[in-house]
């Protein structure tokens, strides 16, 4: 999994829940 969070970013893995880091590009807000 942290492949995807090191390579995107932020990927749908988990869901709405999975991109809670500093990127917040509209998806995290």
């Amino acid at each position: 999994q942290r492949d995807f969070f090191g390579a995107h970013g932020f990927e749908r893995i988990d869901g709405p829940g999975a991109f809670h880091g500093p990127w917040g590009s509209g998806a995290a807000g």
